[in-house]
């Protein structure tokens, strides 16, 4: 498979830090996504705020407790519990093939391509926050996850006009490296329209001129990695 094709899938595919939830079944998606509403600062605090309008005279110490007793931490212990359970089983599932985990083996280089993390390197230390793997002398860092059907050969295509995905998508991680695109305030519109000028500085000479980078194509390029960063900002 040619280098410019695993960069293309590395660009497209879940980052380590969400990658256990996204391929979990439907069923503890939805509970995985519900506690960790329940259990986020925002959350907390919306609950604990009545107490405290309710109760002027309590003391800060006395309203926690009143409000853990109303409030237990089963749920805080089912989310960890139930984070554990899908991040084992993301591990498995690629160790068993059915997903692939790619990234960028550190030192990392300007011309560096993703490379797959060795399988045993899961046996290792897993920092799912922070989308590193490493032992044994190496790490891999940005890991990105998706399903290895992807790698099939596609037989249905038919030849025509060479694709500029992977120059858009260079474009894109040469914007975001360098601190060019606000996820939690741009559109995806914006964002392309920034990718288009970037794609065409880092090839100004390139026969096609805009064929093959047109709004369009573009936003379907970075669409689901664009989708995927905006929610995370909302989080922030």
């Amino acid at each position: 498979m040619a280098e410019k094709d695993i960069y293309y899938f590395w660009t497209r595919a879940t980052p380590l830090w969400k990658s256990f939830s996204r391929f979990a079944s439907p069923q503890k998606r939805k509970r995985y996504e519900y506690l960790l509403a329940e259990e986020s600062p925002h959350a907390r605090f919306g609950k604990f705020g009545p107490y405290v309008k309710d109760n002027p005279s309590r003391s800060f110490s006395e309203l926690i407790e009143i409000f853990r007793q109303d409030h237990p931490i089963e749920s805080a212990e089912e989310l960890t519990a139930l984070s554990e359970e899908l991040k084992l089983q993301t591990i498995s599932w690629i160790q068993e093939g059915l997903l692939k985990a790619y990234g960028f083996a550190v030192p990392r280089t300007p011309e560096a391509q993703p490379v797959e993390v060795p399988l045993d390197l899961w046996n290792s230390r897993v920092s799912w926050e922070n989308n590193f793997v490493e032992g044994q002398g190496l790490r891999i860092d940005a890991v990105r996850v998706f399903p290895s059907h992807w790698l099939e050969p596609d037989e249905t295509k038919r030849p025509g006009r060479p694709s500029r995905v992977d120059e858009v998508l260079r474009a894109y991680e040469n914007l975001i490296s360098n601190g060019k695109i606000d996820f939690a305030t741009m559109s995806l519109k914006a964002v392309a329209s920034l990718v288009q000028k970037r794609t065409q500085e880092l090839a100004p000479n390139h026969p096609d001129g805009l064929k093959g980078i047109g709004d369009k194509a573009i936003q379907n390029a970075i669409s689901e990695d664009f989708g995927q960063r905006k929610e995370a900002a909302k989080k922030l």
